[in-house]
């Protein structure tokens, strides 16, 4: 009888299931990318991995990993990021964007779109097109490049002898503010390229891709500079001023001293070579969070930041830390260097003779020149090494920040003054960051807000 009913049922479920079809699902623009992939990993190599994109958006795809997966792509924050700026425009205290914003989502969301069907579920893209803090970024990005465009119309108008810039992105992370310029700067000579710049040794595969259809396709080629130290100021300075442009230089949310010494690079160039700079500083430094601890009370606490110095001025101030660092190399570092051993236990009170004494190539020890002993230096100096001579700079004072009413909005001001360029401003731009929060009321609460502007 329990077999008899078993098999009357199956027959109930086999035509229910032949009479009645499902509402079809209506798919949404990014999914219908995806249809034709099943959710399990897929192998794709060579030009067929961007065949799910766009006739125009792909056309410039071409695949170096030969293992990609799309699982959940249509899922990816790119998409979401994309769809919302489309519905929503920038998050902004702002009742109205300004026209260089509004023109730029104009641009950008149809880039963003492109990146997402050329490159949503691949594994290298992972860490940039899916994380979480994409449309941040993307947003922080966009009221950048609206103070550059603006810039970048008015010098071309003004200007008939402008013959384009090289755009630096300081402490580029991944590098969003790159790709996006790339991308946007299409078939626009005002860019020449696109450098981005970061301590890191970042795995740049993502970059490599963008760059293989971005001679085709008439953009600027981002390079890669990694293992820079932005603290190493006279190293950069060379670097920037080796470029055959003039550089606009870009720090987005440059940590504690990194916006203090990306001034100093800026005021180290002659305008000229550094036209324009863009800055939005990032949490305040510990010259700053410290000076309200009660042993510091009524100390003074100073950020110093580098100011410009002629070529003749840096020669000699190289020169002098070059004589300091040769003389300085030369001297024991123990003891036991001036040692020998005698009878291979107990030390011998009597000094090794060392050639490189009396070489007549090696430093003086007192003055750093060659060719004589520290105890027949000629020079009348008072101290016993080489003069460190130091490169000019300017007090910062941030004692009183953290008493102000708005800590971070002062303390952009302070940096904002130690800037050597023409014009200057702090700019309110009225970014909000609905996830932080947890900010409300701290120290950096309008860090994503502020921002400042410098021309020559």
């Amino acid at each position: 009888m329990r077999n008899r009913y078993c098999h009357l049922i199956s027959i109930i479920l086999l035509v229910g299931s032949q009479s009645f079809s499902p509402i079809p699902k209506v798919q949404s623009a990014r999914e219908s990318v995806f249809a034709a992939l099943s959710p399990n990993v897929h192998t794709i190599s060579g030009a067929g991995a961007g065949a799910g994109a766009g006739a125009g958006a792909g056309a410039g795809a071409v695949a170096t990993s030969t293992c990609l997966t799309f699982r959940n792509a249509h899922n990816w924050h790119i998409w979401k990021a994309a769809d919302t700026l489309k519905t929503n425009g920038i998050a902004s205290n702002e009742k109205d964007s300004p026209i260089a914003i509004t023109i730029l989502i104009e641009k950008i969301i149809p880039i963003l779109y492109q990146w997402g069907e050329q490159w949503a579920g691949r594994a290298e893209w992972q860490g940039l097109l899916n994380k979480s803090s994409l449309l941040h970024e993307i947003e922080e990005s966009i009221v950048t490049l609206s103070f550059l465009w603006e810039y970048l119309e008015t010098v071309k108008g003004e200007s008939k002898d402008f013959q384009g810039i090289t755009l630096i992105d300081v402490c580029c992370g991944k590098g969003v503010f790159s790709i996006i310029s790339s991308y946007l700067f299409q078939n626009d000579d005002r860019i020449k390229q696109i450098i981005m710049l970061d301590k890191a040794d970042i795995k740049w595969n993502h970059i490599d891709q963008v760059n293989q259809s971005a001679k085709r396709e008439n953009r600027p080629l981002i390079d890669c500079w990694s293992n820079c130290n932005l603290h190493e100021i006279d190293d950069i300075v060379n670097r920037l001023e080796a470029l055959e442009t003039p550089v606009a230089l870009v720090g987005i949310h440059l940590c504690k001293t990194l916006s203090p010494t990306c001034i100093g690079i800026v005021n180290s160039l002659e305008s000229k070579t550094c036209p324009f700079f863009v800055l939005a500083p990032c949490c305040l430094p510990r010259a700053v969070t410290q000076s309200s601890n009660i042993q510091n009370i009524g100390k003074s606490s100073v950020i110093k930041v580098r100011r410009y110095e002629s070529v003749d001025e840096r020669r000699r101030r190289l020169e002098a830390k070059s004589k300091r660092d040769a003389a300085m190399s030369r001297r024991p570092k123990m003891m036991s260097e001036q040692l020998t051993m005698v009878d291979g236990a107990s030390l011998s009170k009597q000094i090794i003779p060392m050639p490189m004494l009396t070489d007549p190539i090696t430093p003086c020890w007192k003055c750093g020149d060659s060719g004589h002993k520290k105890a027949d230096c000629p020079s009348l100096q008072t101290t016993s090494k080489p003069r460190l001579v130091q490169p000019p700079s300017v007090d910062v004072d941030v004692s009183g920040i953290l008493l102000s009413n708005n800590p971070f909005n002062l303390y952009c001001e302070l940096l904002s003054a130690s800037l050597e360029q023409k014009s200057v401003k702090v700019i309110d731009t009225g970014l909000v960051n609905e996830k932080a929060r947890h900010q409300q009321g701290n120290w950096n609460n309008c860090r994503k807000a502020i921002y400042i502007v410098a021309e020559s």
